[in-house]
C-alpha cells in the first residue's frame, strides 16, 4: 500500500518542484490534499482508493511522505512507484479500480500543476517544466495519446 500511495503523492510532488516558491508550494500541496480528501467521494466503490486515502490519518501520512522526499530524484522515484503500483493493481484489482487509480494519480498531478498558475505574464496555467513532468507521468501510466474518457484531455496533449 505504501507504493500505491507514494506513486500518487510523489508524482504530484515532482510536478510541484518544477516551479517552486513559498506561495506556490503551499497552494499546490493544498490542492493535492483536497484531491486526496475527495478521492473516496469521487470513486465511492473503489476499495483500493478507500484503503489508501479513506481516512484523514492515511492522507496525512501520504502527504508527509511526499514532502519529506522532495529532491532532485523525485520524478525518477515517482515513476518507479507508478510502475510498481500499476503492476500490482493490474494483478490484484479490477480494471475499473486500476482505471480510477490512474485517473486520480494524473488528476492530482494536473491540479497541482495548475494550482500556482505557471507563467503569469503569458497567462499560462502550466509551466513548460511542469508540462514535461506531466508528460512523464502520463507515459508512466501508459496513457499514450488516447487517454481514458474521464481524463482531462486538454492536459494530456504534448506541446
Amino acid at each position: 500500500m505504501i507504493t500505491l500511495g507514494a506513486a500518487v503523492t510523489l508524482s504530484a510532488a515532482a510536478v510541484s518542484t518544477a516551479d517552486t516558491g513559498p506561495i506556490s508550494d503551499f497552494l499546490e500541496m493544498a490542492v493535492l490534499k483536497k484531491e486526496l480528501a475527495g478521492a473516496t467521494g469521487k470513486y465511492p466503490t473503489n476499495r483500493v482508493l478507500y484503503a489508501l486515502f479513506g481516512h484523514q490519518a492515511k492522507r496525512k501520512m501520504a502527504m508527509e511522505h511526499a514532502i519529506r522526499n522532495r529532491s532532485g530524484e523525485l520524478l525518477e522515484e515517482a515513476t518507479a512507484h507508478i510502475s510498481q503500483a500499476i503492476a500490482l493493481l493490474t494483478e490484484k484489482s479490477t480494471p475499473k479500480e486500476l482505471h480510477e487509480y490512474k485517473e486520480l494519480l494524473y488528476t492530482c498531478c494536473d491540479r497541482v500543476a495548475r494550482a500556482a498558475g505557471g507563467n503569469l505574464s503569458k497567462k499560462q496555467r502550466i509551466s513548460p517544466k511542469e508540462e514535461i513532468i506531466l508528460n512523464t507521468v502520463k507515459d508512466s501510466l501508459s496513457l499514450g495519446n488516447s487517454p481514458p474518457p474521464n481524463f482531462p484531455k486538454h492536459t494530456l496533449q504534448k506541446s
